[in-house]
């Protein structure tokens, strides 16, 4: 139920972050253009306004704990299905420790220094994007392509440890970050214009992204499923 919880609360997140381009019509000041009046977040309530004070505030708390109320409504159906559904998802769990266990005693591991290679191969790579193009392609790239390029990195190299690809994935996203906020220094933004920018896209395409998989693949394992075992439930 708690992980269903999150889920909606992290799916609501999602929502709030892409709000931002609806409710502003397009990216804004996130390429470092002048700020336009329009800008502003939230959902299902805008919760910050461009030039505008709530109470002597940046946010409107009253609407962050409006929507943060509306989060429950996924949350609690999430949850509900968790509670319902918990056999089948421990079960589904544990074949899927178990394979990644086997797997890792047959097939061939990285070592330490290849990783380390290939993170400096990568790193190299992303200085010399960054030193290419100080520009808005660049950051709009990093906005738009970071979250694909670094569950790209993680998911493609079929013989690496869980462990491992999340190391190679922080690594990677630091770099993606470096460069944004190298960028936005090169077109005079301020440090939290670029970071702004970085949630309302990364949010997002990542919050979506997993619901997405998480989703399919409870799909495809309940059509995987014996008759008997579906005829039972």
């Amino acid at each position: 139920f708690t992980r269903g919880l999150a889920g909606g609360f992290l799916l609501t997140a999602g929502v709030n972050a892409v709000s931002f381009f609806f409710r502003t019509g397009g990216f804004g000041s996130l390429l470092g253009y002048p700020t336009l009046p329009s800008e502003s977040i939230g959902f299902p309530l805008p919760v910050w306004e461009a030039g505008k004070f709530y109470r002597g505030a940046f946010v409107d708390y009253r609407a962050v704990m409006i929507n943060i109320a509306f989060a429950l409504i996924p949350g609690l159906v999430f949850g509900c299905v968790g509670v319902w559904g918990r056999e089948h998802f421990n079960q589904w769990v544990e074949e899927f420790e178990r394979e990644q266990a086997d797997s890792q005693r047959l097939r061939f591991q990285f070592s330490t220094k290849t990783l380390l290679v290939l993170t400096t191969v990568v790193a190299l790579a992303i200085a010399a994007i960054s030193s290419y193009r100080q520009s808005r392609v660049t950051l709009l790239a990093v906005y738009l392509i970071g979250p694909a390029a670094l569950i790209g990195l993680a998911m493609l190299p079929d013989r690496i440890r869980w462990y491992w690809r999340a190391l190679l994935l922080v690594i990677v996203a630091k770099g993606l970050i470096g460069i944004a906020i190298s960028t936005g220094f090169a077109l005079g933004m301020p440090l939290d214009k670029v970071m702004f920018g970085i949630f309302v896209c990364w949010v997002p395409q990542s919050v979506f992204a997993a619901f997405g998989i998480t989703v399919g693949l409870v799909v495809a394992a309940f059509r995987s499923r014996p008759k008997s075992d579906s005829s039972e439930g």
